[in-house]
């Protein structure tokens, strides 16, 4: 590899080059919804580990393991990315799904979100009183 010069080298001079055409640092470094899904199920498999803190669930589901994970992550998609759901409530209903043995769907991740809200109600008013 030939060396540029100081003088030449646009490092040196202070100067950063953007190959990039009108694109801004920040667009660039900014990730697509499919890597932020794929970021998102990469976090969700190291921390939480689902395949074996929920072995019983995918043993017993009529549902493949890469089909469930698929509509983990299809779903993280429309309530997270496209919704107003926090990435923590997310896994909150997922967890409550999981424990339940439901089928990974719109109405029983609506219903699992209800539920949680609903025991977050009860422990505010209990510390009220």
């Amino acid at each position: 590899m030939k060396k540029v010069s100081t003088k030449r080298d646009p490092l040196m001079r202070g100067v950063t080059p953007l190959g990039f055409d009108n694109y801004t640092l920040d667009e660039v470094n900014e990730l697509t919804e499919e890597q932020k899904l794929d970021k998102f199920m990469s976090k969700y498999m190291d921390v939480t580990r689902p395949l074996s803190k929920y072995k019983k669930y995918f043993e017993s589901s009529a549902m493949e393991t890469g089909h469930i994970l698929r509509e983990v992550k299809r779903f993280y998609g429309l309530l997270v990315l496209h919704g107003k759901w926090s990435e923590k409530q997310y896994v909150k209903v997922l967890d409550r799904v999981f424990r339940n043995r439901a089928v990974i769907n719109s109405i029983s991740l609506d219903i699992a979100n209800r539920q949680i809200e609903r025991e977050a109600e009860n422990k505010k008013r209990r510390r009220r009183a």
